[in-house]
């Protein structure tokens, strides 16, 4: 009895996955046509996308820094650190 429910089960998992990976592939292929097709559109939208990429680092980095200086500016002066001991 389990061996029908699991042999079905692993067909059925299996075939989900043969799906999914021939639309990735065909997708992949498609992507691949076009670039070959329209390159220059295609640099365009990479560069802007690592643009993009570049601005939203900035963006994080700088709140980082405007949140260390939150810190520093409400933290207490008279905590001393200390190393622990060995």
């Amino acid at each position: 009895m389990f061996r029908v429910y699991s042999s079905n089960l692993a067909r059925t998992a299996g075939k989900g996955i043969a799906v999914v990976a021939m639309m990735v592939g065909l997708m992949l292929a498609g992507l691949g046509a076009m670039m070959v097709a329209f390159p220059l559109f295609f640099i365009y939208i990479a560069a802007a996308l690592c643009f993009l990429a570049a601005l939203a680092c900035m963006v994080f980095a700088l709140k980082i820094i405007f949140a260390v200086r939150q810190v520093r500016k409400y933290s207490d002066p008279n905590i001393i650190d200390v190393e622990p001991m060995q």
